[in-house]
């Protein structure tokens, strides 16, 4: 009797599943088609506070907890750079017929918030530069990026004389001062 090991399971299973792909022919894997003709879900935000442990007396030990490698959790969701924004896994499924394979698939895809309103993305990094620039001093950036009570506090204090709003420039430069909420600046392309 043989011996089969995970990889080779996997082998087998991806073996079964595209088997019906020709490499040379017209039709590729589902899991490669351009993002256009792919229907994802959309990943799932939640807080840290929502990952209730179960308590040590607790007989219940059917509530599962959430899999945290499935849910993007917005205190963690302080990423600057590319390869320091957690990715989760979504299942996709291919809207084209000209692909082979199952046509649902998991993909890897970044935590990145967007908060639109009437499908326009709200926070625009260049406009929050520009704002924070020219009323920056009143607290315009800040209001804008949704930090009511900062905001309220840089207005009546002039910006701190001037040197509340230049740390407000140089924190915005920096990457350090981000929309409320945990959300995402838009793609201004």
């Amino acid at each position: 009797m043989k011996i089969v090991t995970a990889s080779e399971s996997v082998q087998r299973s991806m073996y079964e599943a595209y088997k019906d792909c020709d490499p040379n022919g017209l039709k590729m894997p589902c899991f490669l088609v351009p993002d256009i003709y792919q229907d994802c879900n959309q990943p799932q935000f939640a807080s840290i506070k929502d990952f209730k442990q179960p308590d040590e007396n607790s007989t219940d030990s059917n509530t599962p907890l959430p899999c945290k490698e499935e849910i993007c959790i917005i205190e963690e969701m302080n990423g600057k750079n590319y390869h320091d924004v957690k990715r989760v896994f979504v299942t996709c499924r291919a809207i084209i017929e000209e692909c082979c394979g199952p046509r649902e698939f998991n993909r890897s895809v970044p935590c990145i918030r967007f908060k639109e309103e009437q499908k326009e993305c709200k926070y625009s990094f260049p406009t929050t530069v520009i704002l924070s620039f020219f009323v920056g001093i009143v607290g315009g950036d800040r209001f804008y990026l949704g930090h009511t009570a900062s905001a309220v506090g840089k207005f009546f204090s002039l910006g701190g004389l001037g040197v509340w709003w230049i740390i407000d420039l140089v924190l915005l430069l920096s990457g350090e001062l981000k929309p409320e909420g945990g959300h995402s600046w838009c793609n201004n392309y």
